[in-house]
């Protein structure tokens, strides 16, 4: 993107808002774009008022983890667009891309798998999280080649009973149940796996119980939701674990059967 005369909307976009924005805050302009099937990040030029930027691709829209205020339609967006999908395709992914563009109001919680831009915003605002002990812009540096592979080929994906679920420095994971136990012995899936939790949990402490979260779009009931720091999504093989615990679990209810 045409990063000069972006800036310079941004600026002009923040300064006409100044006077119903607390200065209590800070505020970044943000260009955010993500595929509607959501089957890939979100790419994201953040700018501030002194036409400063950074790009993010990360898990999150920012409306959906911070304040966003006064939406608005810009000039860009057919750019923004073709930059996004050339990205996509690189990985091999087809998205269908929508863009959106808000003043962000401090707190900032700006997930990034990846991080570019002018150092001195960059600067500012990762010193901002070592002080508070965050790591949201920060994750990025921990975040190596094999991490955000993965991280992108299973960005909101089911696999094989295994659900990904990406959300500010975590990634949460669903272990779905299978079919054929969805109604058989429902009691003791759910007991094993509560058994298989906590020898994770010791084994792992990293991991930590989870839940279902809204936008995961899932009604039906689960065996378990756990979640990993991003950087850490490679230390475990939740496909090898989801596949250990259904073939426990059957071969519990095939020796309840045979009593």
């Amino acid at each position: 993107m045409e990063t000069k005369k972006a800036a310079e909307y941004a600026q002009e976009y923040i300064n006409s808002k100044k006077d119903k924005l607390a200065d209590e805050f800070g505020h970044l302009f943000g260009y955010c774009v993500y595929d509607v099937n959501s089957s890939f990040p979100v790419m994201t030029y953040f700018f501030d008022a002194q036409g400063r930027f950074f790009k993010t691709l990360g898990p999150d829209q920012p409306k959906k983890v911070m304040s966003s205020l006064y939406p608005t339609h810009t000039d860009f967006e057919a750019e923004l667009k073709s930059e996004y999908v050339k990205l996509a395709e690189s990985y091999g992914k087809k998205v269908i891309p929508t863009v959106e563009s808000f003043i962000h109001q401090s707190p900032f919680k700006i997930a990034a798998y990846t991080l570019e831009g002018d150092e001195a915003i960059i600067k500012k605002l990762t010193f901002s999280e070592k002080l508070k002990g965050e790591k949201y812009l920060l994750l990025s540096k921990y975040i190596d080649k094999e991490s955000l592979l993965f991280l992108i080929q299973n960005y909101k994906k089911s696999f094989n009973g295994v659900y990904y679920f990406p959300y500010l420095n975590e990634v949460h994971t669903v272990f779905e149940i299978p079919q054929e136990l969805e109604t058989t012995y429902k009691g003791v899936s759910m007991e094993i796996t509560s058994l298989m939790k906590t020898k994770v949990f010791k084994a792992y402490d990293f991991i930590k119980d989870s839940y279902k979260i809204p936008d995961m779009g899932i009604r039906k009931p689960v065996l378990t939701v756990v979640k990993i720091p991003a950087e850490r999504i490679l230390e475990i093989s939740f496909s090898d674990l989801y596949l250990k615990l259904v073939s426990n679990i059957k071969q519990t209810i095939e020796f309840i059967s045979g009593l």
